[in-house]
């Protein structure tokens, strides 16, 4: 059976092309290449707006591959995943506000949320008497769209031992994949120590990096095992 679109469905459509077209041809005459990505992030706005825990569960899986990424000598950020941390920080205060009791009960209450919230204060504290105003700033916004991502909408997603079990595995299989390709460029060098961090490159700063986005999730494998036999 043939589906028809809706005007709503062939306005979106047609919207979403238009922009597709206007920013590609933008990216080209310009030359700044990441107008091209205009259309995706549209997109993405789309998807967190209807679906938000689709957006999450995609926040995931980007993490591994997100690579830092400087626009300028005083802006950088990581992509995709800190665009989409930030949006999703906005989709959650939204949410909230208007849905308060989807918290889990005592979210508030509870000590490390106090520990959390106590360690933003005294970031927000520090910035005001900092020398370096607007970096401190920076720092503590980034820290809001951490924790309300990270914290809150994981409160608000993350309920069941299945919603767990796709959290993990939204993190575990692009991971491995890095890993693996890690291995086998770090051997290609015959796993020479001056040159460790080449093998990591783009997606790791150096292998500090590496090593400690291994280190932090190997006790989430120890634990899976634990659920399949």
């Amino acid at each position: 059976m043939i589906r028809t679109f809706d005007r709503t469905e062939l306005g979106l459509f047609t919207f979403l092309g238009a922009a597709t077209v206007v920013s590609v041809l933008a990216a080209l005459f310009t030359e700044q290449y990441y107008l091209a990505l205009i259309p995706f992030g549209l997109l993405t706005i789309y998807v967190g707006v209807i679906n938000f825990k689709l957006l999450y569960y995609l926040l995931l899986f980007t993490i591994p591959f997100s690579i830092e990424y400087s626009f300028s000598e005083s802006l950088a950020t990581d992509l995709p995943d800190e665009p989409l941390m930030i949006g999703l920080m906005f989709v959650t205060g939204i949410f909230v506000l208007t849905n308060y009791k989807a918290l889990p009960k005592g979210y508030f209450g509870h000590l490390l949320l106090v520990a959390l919230m106590a360690h933003l204060f005294w970031i927000f504290i520090s910035a005001l008497t900092s020398i370096e105003t607007i970096v401190s700033f920076k720092v503590f916004l980034s820290k809001i769209w951490y924790t309300m991502t990270f914290s809150v909408l994981t409160a608000i997603i993350v309920r069941t031992k299945e919603d767990l079990k796709k959290a993990f595995w939204c993190i575990y299989i692009p991971l491995t994949l890095l890993i693996i390709q890690v291995i086998i460029r770090h051997a290609i060098n015959g796993f020479a120590f001056d040159d460790i961090n080449q093998p990591m490159a783009p997606f790791f700063r150096n292998h500090v990096n590496y090593a400690a986005i291994v280190t932090i999730f190997f006790p989430f494998i120890l634990l899976v095992r634990t659920w399949y036999e």
